[in-house]
């Protein structure tokens, strides 16, 4: 039968310390990805912007709209 020797105090303070900079690890993934969502959004609002502001828009929507429905 084997027993485990007892952990050493400092051995302890090590894991203890991983744990916390594991944990720390995650919080800033989470806040990453939170960022990226967020930076995502502002460029397709851009992106949404840019197209309705460009001069030509609606002739493109017509065209595309006939090409869909040539009927119209």
């Amino acid at each position: 039968m084997t027993t485990r020797a007892p952990r050493s105090k400092e051995f302890r303070r090590i894991e203890e310390q991983l744990a916390n900079e594991k944990a720390k690890t995650r919080r800033l993934s989470d806040k990453v990805r939170q960022l990226e969502g967020q930076l995502s959004s502002a460029v397709t609002m851009l992106e949404m912007q840019a197209i309705i502001s460009e001069p030509s828009t609606s002739s493109t929507v017509s065209s595309i709209s006939r090409k869909q429905n040539p009927g119209s």
